[in-house]
């Protein structure tokens, strides 16, 4: 179920399936591949994904700030299951299977977060 307001690269690739919900104010930048039963929701403020990004089964992405841009940069990883409400996260990055990143945490580039850490 993906919302008619989001923009993607012709490149990247987004696998649906009846567990997939992509909804809101997003946009998706080139080479990124989100895989089936992701959710994606721009609630707050729009979300802003970049390039070369690997989004694994069952993460949830989402912006509840109201009025703020959640940005994600290039190159990230977020694997099963991991949960992103951050405002920010850079370039580069690991979010391990199960990890959450909080709504107050701004996450630079090179990182590895890890679950229960």
């Amino acid at each position: 179920k993906m919302a008619s307001n989001v923009q993607f690269a012709p490149d990247c690739f987004i696998a649906q399936s009846p567990a997939t919900a992509i909804r809101g104010q997003i946009t998706i930048g080139a080479g990124t591949v989100i895989h089936p039963a992701v959710t994606i929701i721009a609630e707050g403020g729009p979300i802003i994904i970049g390039d070369n990004n690997l989004i694994e089964e069952q993460t949830v992405i989402i912006n509840k700030s109201t009025g703020s841009v959640l940005v994600i940069g290039n190159g990230n990883v977020f694997e099963v299951g991991s949960r992103v409400e951050s405002s920010t996260i850079g370039d580069d990055n690991v979010i391990e299977a199960k990890a959450v990143v909080g709504p107050q945490a701004v996450i630079g580039n090179n990182c590895r977060i890890g679950a229960m850490c």
